[in-house]
C-alpha cells in the first residue's frame, strides 16, 4: 500500500536517473540500468570504499536500494558489468510492487542509498 503524499519525499530532481521497465526488468532477477547516468549521478557520491569494490576490486557492491512511496528498504547487490550496471536480487523489489513494462523509475542517491520513486502509478485510472 502506497503512503499518503509526503512532502518529506525530496522532488522529482533529486532523482537524476530514468528507467523504462522492460519485460526482461519484470521477468528476471535483474534490473538493467544504462551505465553513462550511474556513472555521472550514483557512483560520484558513493563513500571511496564502496565505489572501489564496485569499479575496482569485485565490481559489486552491496547497496541499500529505497522504495521512497512504501517506504521499504531492499539490502541488494549493484554490479559493473562492461556496459551496463545492474541490480541483482531485483526480484525482492518485485514482490512489493505491481509494475508494468512502460512504466518509468526515477532513480537517486541519497545518504548513501539508491533511492527510487514510480512515475505513472495508476494514471490509467484517471478519467476526468
Amino acid at each position: 500500500m502506497k503512503r499518503p503524499f509526503d512532502l518529506n519525499i525530496p522532488s522529482v530532481e533529486h532523482y537524476p536517473i530514468t528507467k523504462v521497465l522492460t519485460r526482461s526488468d519484470l521477468t528476471t532477477s535483474q534490473l538493467v540500468l544504462p551505465r553513462r547516468p550511474v556513472e555521472e549521478h550514483v557512483v560520484p557520491y558513493m563513500d571511496d570504499q564502496l565505489r572501489n569494490r564496485l569499479l575496482n576490486e569485485d565490481k559489486r557492491a552491496n547497496i541499500w536500494l529505497v522504495d521512497d512511496e512504501l517506504d521499504i528498504e531492499h539490502y541488494l547487490t549493484l554490479v559493473d558489468r562492461e556496459h551496463r550496471f545492474s541490480i541483482i536480487s531485483w526480484s525482492h523489489v518485485l514482490q512489493t510492487r505491481n509494475l508494468v513494462e512502460g512504466q518509468k523509475l526515477r532513480m537517486g542517491w541519497m545518504n548513501e542509498k539508491l533511492h527510487f520513486l514510480v512515475l505513472d502509478e495508476g494514471l490509467k485510472f484517471m478519467h476526468w
